[in-house]
């Protein structure tokens, strides 16, 4: 009985070793009450979007980018933030990777008029850090904050796809500098058309659009398997002296 109860400690134990070492990893997706993402458009510079009607289309349920060159008044840009209060992590060095996932939508079904990129006509896509303060109902393409590092590019090649953006430097940096953090702005870095000469961007699912709304994904560093070993060992010893203590107490009975 003593060996199967070493040994389905021990077992246990190795669990708790192997899945710390592997970090745990926290995903923030809050959807539109909890969260501040939002779209500008150059040509309603004044407007902002975060409820914003157009016919049918609903520009608060999206994020878009767009660039259709330097003589167009419709270029997009994105704005986002998270709140990183509940990630459990509270230094820069507890975060071993973040990523910002976004989910590209079909432009043509949601009646954004960009044309969807292609794998022969990628649309690049970059993100940099904000280092001004902005209110989601209120900024507008005029009135957009600074801007300052990249963190982050990358490039979307169609619709119905996930855009995966490298940003654990900018995360890093707001847990050790909470005041500097101010979200990020998305854009497209240069123009791109097709063999028809439209100019393409790329749409994205907001926090109001539904179950396809931006995630910021961390993985944190891990607990050091030392000190996972030790409290393994350390209750081992405990239980095991209790089982002996037991065991002499049937025996003298």
């Amino acid at each position: 009985m003593r060996r199967s109860f070493i040994a389905g400690f021990s077992v246990a134990c190795l669990a708790l070793v192997v899945q710390a070492s592997r970090g745990a990893v926290v995903s923030l997706a809050p959807l539109e009450a909890a969260s501040k993402d939002v779209l500008v458009y150059e040509a309603f510079g004044t407007s902002n979007f975060d409820n914003f009607l157009f016919g049918p289309l609903n520009f608060g349920t999206l994020l878009a980018v767009a660039n259709p060159g330097p003589s167009s008044v419709h270029h997009v840009k994105s704005l986002i933030d998270f709140d990183l209060s509940s990630s459990g992590a509270t230094k820069g060095t507890d975060v071993l990777s973040a990523k910002l996932l976004l989910n590209v939508i079909d432009a043509k079904v949601v009646g954004f008029p960009v044309g969807n990129p292609t794998p022969a006509f990628p649309v690049p896509v970059a993100a940099s850090l904000i280092t001004s303060s902005w209110g989601e109902t209120l900024v507008t393409y005029n009135s957009l904050p600074s801007v300052g590092a990249l963190v982050a590019s990358g490039s979307v090649t169609g619709a119905n796809q996930l855009l995966t953006l490298d940003v654990t430097s900018a995360v890093q940096g707001w847990l050790n500098s909470p005041a500097s953090q101010f979200g990020l702005l998305i854009e497209q870095t240069a123009e791109v058309r097709d063999g028809n000469n439209t100019a393409l961007g790329a749409v994205f699912a907001s926090s109001a659009f539904g179950s396809l709304q931006p995630a910021l994904q961390l993985t944190l560093v891990p607990e050091p398997a030392s000190y996972v070993m030790a409290t393994c060992g350390l209750v081992g010893a405990v239980a095991l002296g209790i089982r002996r203590r037991s065991k002499r107490r049937r025996l003298a009975g």
